[in-house]
């Protein structure tokens, strides 16, 4: 979008150039696997990572270790610590690890601003060198919750620990008895969370 701010790179996206981009050329890089990125942000991607300048390898245990050791105060930094890795590569390896940099006073307005309105995926395309487990762990220490917004525009709020708890321990009342216990949800928000509970999977109601 004119003005916006780019899509960022998804780790499969930069794994796939740094596995194919010494074979295939551009053009044919975007209509066999990259059909909504351009030929300029492909090459320039490329760049970026070094793709094609050496053969794609595995991470070997002690690169992960410095990973681990020194990217929360330094990001993709850490790539100077670490032969042939871009700081593209450190970044994509850095969240498939879960591995996050440390917040900073922006870090956290930009969280309290995108997360209720556009939960994790929102708050990561601002937040590029956040994990999604370090977002989502850092929203509820900051008691930030997402409401997410049904095709009439009404809100499906995250159910809490406490709600879900309260249905577990009552699920088995008569339903209109259930649905006066949550003055908050609609009579099909209540059903549907009591027969995902009762199929052991009441996580899936709750914000991705």
């Amino acid at each position: 979008m004119p003005g916006g701010r780019r899509e960022s790179w998804t780790i499969r996206e930069i794994k796939m150039l740094e596995r194919h981009y010494r074979s295939m050329n551009a053009a044919e890089i975007q209509r066999r696997f990259l059909p909504h990125r351009t030929l300029n942000a492909i090459r320039n991607t490329a760049v970026s990572i070094k793709a094609g300048k050496w053969p794609h390898r595995r991470w070997s245990d002690s690169e992960v270790d410095t990973l681990r050791m020194f990217y929360s105060r330094e990001g993709p930094g850490v790539a100077c610590r670490l032969e042939a890795r871009t700081p593209a590569a450190v970044r994509a390896k850095a969240m498939e690890e879960g591995l996050s940099t440390r917040w900073t006073e922006q870090d956290i307005e930009i969280l309290r601003r995108k997360y209720p309105v556009g939960g994790i995926r929102a708050a990561a395309s601002e937040l590029p060198d956040k994990s999604r487990v370090a977002i989502r762990s850092q929203a509820r220490s900051l008691g930030l919750r997402y409401k997410r917004r049904l095709g009439d525009g009404t809100s499906c709020l995250a159910w809490t620990e406490e709600e879900i708890e309260r249905l577990k321990e009552h699920q088995n009342i008569k339903f209109g008895d259930l649905c006066r216990l949550f003055p908050g949800r609609s009579k099909v928000a209540i059903k549907t969370m009591r027969q995902r509970l009762r199929r052991g999977r009441s996580d899936q109601a709750r914000e991705i």
